[in-house]
């Protein structure tokens, strides 16, 4: 009986000591942005011979040229939180405020891809998140 008594105590206090409330995933949806860019980035390199100048020229190409038709860009969001440089080489940073109110920021890039006919193969691609 005494076990039994442990057991279900323990299992209280563990129930008990978790939050029924879920915290929001702010970063995922953002890191999947960067990573799309990354490669849309890389497509509009090796069609033009330069990086797009700005996130707005990034959108752009991708509606023309569907290059990354699976992935969902919040293209507002990731304009309004990042911070976009095509020199020399391509950056994009985001600070993502978190539900708490600490800020997470998440940088990417790459220098210049490879490029073979419809194919962009990206170099020296990186992403990377400061808490």
């Amino acid at each position: 009986m005494k076990s039994v008594f442990v057991i279900l105590l323990s299992v209280t206090l563990f129930t008990g000591c978790q939050s029924t409330k879920k915290q929001e995933d702010v970063v995922t949806p953002v890191a999947m942005s960067h990573t799309a860019v990354m490669g849309i980035s890389a497509f509009y390199y090796c069609a033009n011979n330069r990086w797009p100048s700005s996130i707005d020229q990034i959108k752009e190409y991708e509606v023309q040229c569907k290059a990354m038709p699976n992935i969902n860009v919040n293209w507002s969001k990731l304009k309004s939180i990042s911070n976009y440089t095509s020199k020399p080489n391509y950056k994009l940073t985001s600070k993502i405020k978190q539900p708490d109110d600490n800020l997470i920021e998440l940088s990417s890039g790459q220098i210049a891809p490879v490029c073979d006919g419809n194919n962009a193969e990206l170099q020296s691609a990186y992403v990377n998140m400061y808490v």
